[in-house]
């Protein structure tokens, strides 16, 4: 009887302690800058846990557990003592450090988020995927961004609606509202050169951009960069198969050539039947892709002050063109003459720069290319046969002619470039001041039916000089307020001349500008107002 009755105290003490034990507690988590409830943060606490819900609550019992730990990605990870714990914890947001975009493009390099215009970034990781071959496979990611369909690939831009749709012979000069360009060198017009084999960034700014790049850039620009050489080994092989006979084949190797010279080599070829069937000649490859490409990058750096860098790349677009069909039906074709929508890009760029001091930069940047290219096609879209039946019934006994028409431009583009910049930074104030000088040589020979028919052959040439200067000051306020102006004054001149008897001289003076505030409300967030001057 003693025993049992000692018993009985000791069994009543351990069941209350086992109570304390169960005791669940419980809180709302709260973002400290919005005051918006924050579902899937972690609590921790001992050797489990849980998450919080779409409402931020959570209920865990703590056990022995003195200490709750409370983590979510991109806020400040939060240790709470249980016997502390409030109905609303507050989280603080942090910038979650080592991934900031820069944006290689403008008079200087910027983050991402502080750039006080409409910009699109996309990096290598968002290229590599989806199949991204060329940069037409990216337009649909970019908003505002549209194209031309009259060519095999896009050649022509519109942003927010401005732009140009073609340049047939006889539209005018290459005189573009959208420019574009692959690692410094100017493919305005030229764009089917995108090929987007081991890209490091692709970057679009909305808006007159004329202040900043010149000539091509009233409604916006397109700027493409490939990847640098790399401290490291980073090799690339890229294979890939579908459907219409697609195949591709894509090798990147870094070189490293010397301690102080590195280098980069890109070769890639693709082909495919181009998605249409010819059913008068009974073929499917003649819209097809044939297309190439080798770029080579090397970086010598002979110092901490000294940095070369320079790109030779050789683009191949050997493509058929048969898209177009009186009933519109996307797949099929009757052309009895399918046409050529080829190009064959030669260009290279050389970029320098000189660190005269900590605070001051010289930089001269020097491009050259020759783009040779043919846009044929099947003016009628038909056959004989084909517009011979119903519903057409054309008879070329009966009309006096035959409806048989092609057309045929074949452009040689020459064009060289040069630009020296000067920069100054330090805490409050950045200073750029630069000149610029670009020569455009185009001979275009062209068959067809010309205006309205008027003509039938026609070889023209165009050369357009452009020399400009221009600067830009950004100075930041004692109260974070970014004030940023630039402005860029240049004369153009326009001689024409062709075999019709057509000749002028044109010349103009154009003047672009920009002025903009930029406030950071927080490390993540920015406010900017902007009015920008474009010319073309």
């Amino acid at each position: 009887m003693f025993r049992a009755t000692s018993l009985i105290p000791i069994l009543a003490i351990t069941i209350i302690k086992l109570n304390a034990q169960e005791v669940a507690v419980s809180a709302i988590i709260r973002d400290a800058e919005t005051d918006q409830p924050l579902p899937g943060v972690e609590i921790i606490v001992g050797s489990g846990g849980t998450i919080t819900d779409a409402r931020g609550e959570f209920s865990i019992i703590p056990g022995e557990a003195q200490m709750l730990s409370l983590r979510h990605i991109g806020y400040q990870t939060l240790e709470v003592p249980v016997s502390k714990l409030g109905k609303i914890i507050y989280l603080i947001p942090e910038v979650i450090q080592g991934g900031t975009v820069i944006v290689s493009g403008g008079l200087s390099r910027k983050a991402l988020l502080d750039i006080e215009a409409g910009v699109t970034v996309l990096r290598t990781r968002q290229l590599q995927t989806g199949g991204t071959e060329h940069f037409q496979n990216l337009i649909n990611r970019i908003p505002n961004l549209t194209w031309a369909g009259g060519s095999s690939r896009p050649r022509y831009f519109q942003i927010r609606g401005i732009g140009e749709r073609s340049q047939y012979a006889g539209d005018g000069p290459p005189n573009f509202s959208v420019g574009f360009s692959i690692d410094d060198i100017d493919l305005s017009g030229m764009a089917m050169a995108g090929m987007t084999f081991d890209l490091e960034s692709v970057e679009l700014f909305r808006g007159p951009q004329s202040s900043v790049y010149g000539p091509n850039a009233i409604g916006g620009f397109i700027n493409l960069r490939s990847l640098d050489p790399m401290r490291t080994s980073q090799n690339v092989l890229q294979l890939s198969m579908g459907n219409a006979d697609t195949r591709s084949a894509g090798l990147a190797l870094d070189l490293p050539i010397a301690t102080s010279i590195k280098g980069r080599l890109a070769l890639q070829r693709s082909y495919n039947n181009g998605f249409r069937e010819n059913v008068y000649l009974n073929s499917d490859h003649t819209n097809e892709r044939q297309e190439s490409l080798a770029r080579l990058k090397l970086h010598w750096i002979p110092d901490s002050r000294v940095s070369l860098q320079t790109t030779v790349m050789v683009v191949e677009l050997d493509n058929g063109y048969d898209s177009w069909a009186p009933d519109n039906n996307g797949y099929t074709s009757y052309a009895d003459k399918p046409g050529r929508d080829s190009q064959m890009l030669t260009a290279g760029s050389l970029k320098g720069t000189l660190e005269l001091s900590p605070e001051l930069e010289l930089l001269g940047i020097a491009s050259l290319s020759r783009s040779e290219s043919e846009h044929s096609y099947d003016s009628d879209w038909g056959n004989e046969d084909f517009w011979a039946d119903e519903p057409y019934g054309f008879d070329p006994e009966v009309e006096g002619w035959q409806y048989d028409f092609f057309d045929r431009i074949l452009r040689d583009r020459r064009t060289i470039s040069q630009e020296i910049r000067l920069s100054h930074e330090d805490q409050a104030v950045k200073l750029v001041a630069g000149l610029y000088h670009k020569e455009l040589l185009e001979n275009d020979d062209a068959v067809g039916y010309l205006f309205g028919g008027d003509e039938s052959a026609l070889n023209s040439e165009f050369l357009l000089r452009n020399a400009s200067t221009y600067g830009q000051i950004e100075y930041t306020t004692p109260f974070k307020l970014i004030f940023s102006s630039n402005f860029r004054l240049g004369i153009r001149s326009t001689d024409y001349s062709d075999d019709l008897g057509t000749r002028f001289d044109i010349k103009d003076r154009l003047l672009g500008g920009r002025v903009s505030l930029l406030y950071p409300i927080s490390q993540r967030q920015r406010i900017f107002t902007s009015l920008a001057r474009g010319f073309k």
